[in-house]
């Protein structure tokens, strides 16, 4: 399918063929053809595939953010458990014992390490409204003052 358009020759060698109204045509018809000829077959592995990884059993799932904490952190579930219940079981900034995630509908999931992206050096545990909060800040202490005395001259 060509419009007869002609194309400039400094565009890149994949895209010469054709104008960006003709690629991106061609691009949706073959996406539709794609989902319309799916076999039956993959997509059943697909839901087969989805209902086995969301429906692991709780001890994998634990396992599974044990080594994710490992691999990012350094350190274990049991390691971040104990330093909530240092903590005494709640954010270390808000007080709240009800874990909070950004996204995910708001859904009660866990709590957050926190950690200086400088140094990565952890700082607590933390509920996902108040990481993001610190993340959005950008972990300064200047703009953290100031939206504080912001807050309170608004009150």
């Amino acid at each position: 399918m060509s419009c007869g358009c002609s194309l400039p020759p400094d565009q890149p060698r994949w895209r010469r063929a054709r104008c960006a109204p003709c690629f991106s045509v061609l691009r949706k018809d073959g996406d539709r053809k794609y989902r319309k000829n799916r076999s039956a077959a993959a997509k059943q592995g697909q839901v087969d595939y989805k209902k086995a990884w969301y429906g692991r059993s709780a001890k994998a799932k634990l396992q599974a953010k044990d080594y994710n904490l490992r691999r990012t952190y350094g350190i274990t579930l049991s390691e971040v458990n104990a330093m909530l219940a240092a903590q005494g079981g709640a954010c270390a900034v808000c007080g709240t014992k009800t874990p909070t995630a950004m996204g995910g509908k708001g859904k009660a999931r866990h709590f957050t390490v926190d950690h200086d992206h400088a140094t990565g050096i952890i700082r607590g545990i933390l509920c996902g409204h108040c990481n993001a909060a610190l993340g959005l800040l950008r972990d300064d202490p200047t703009t953290i003052e100031r939206a504080l005395a912001y807050i309170r001259r608004h009150q």
